[in-house]
């Protein structure tokens, strides 16, 4: 049986009690939904308690692993491997702020997982380096690291027996 729908007039076939177009009831259900949402907060925050509860392990895994994946691809987007050393397993690799200044922008975006969605939504701009945290640390407490004290080093080396 072919009806008006009882929002926008448009014809449609009657299934059971509905009687209104597709779209017209996706509104009419989103509509519903929010003013019960508006009329019974408690129920709904409770609903939602109750599934976080329910899908915690699932919800920490896939977090974890978005986590892992973003940051290797910043690690290798910026290398992949320790500017210094070459060191080029995942675990001992590190993002570094070519001029410094990692604290405070990890403060600034509350931690290093949003920054790391920053620099990849940015196009990974300049000024970043991947290090191993050995390196990493080394330039923050030091100045520099000893790998680029040896390498320094035997420049210099180099240079003295090509004088000779």
């Amino acid at each position: 049986m072919i009806v008006p729908c009882v929002d926008c007039g448009l014809s449609v076939k009657k299934q059971g009690p509905r009687v209104r177009c597709d779209s017209c009831q996706k509104e009419h259900i989103k509509a519903r939904r929010k003013r019960y949402a508006v009329s019974h907060p408690e129920n709904i925050k409770a609903s939602r308690l109750k599934w976080v509860a329910s899908h915690l392990v699932n919800i920490q895994a896939y977090w974890k692993s978005y986590r892992m994946a973003l940051r290797k691809e910043v690690l290798e987007a910026y290398g992949g491997v320790c500017q210094c050393c070459g060191e080029d397993r995942d675990h001992f690799l590190c993002l570094d702020h070519i001029n410094g200044g990692g604290c405070q922008e990890r403060k600034k975006y509350m931690g290093s997982v949003r920054l790391f969605s920053i620099l990849k939504r940015k196009g990974f701009p300049e000024g970043y380096q991947t290090l191993c945290h050995n390196c990493n640390l080394a330039k923050g407490f030091y100045g520099q690291c000893p790998h680029e004290q040896e390498r320094a080093a035997q420049r210099l080396l180099v240079l003295v027996h090509e004088v000779r």
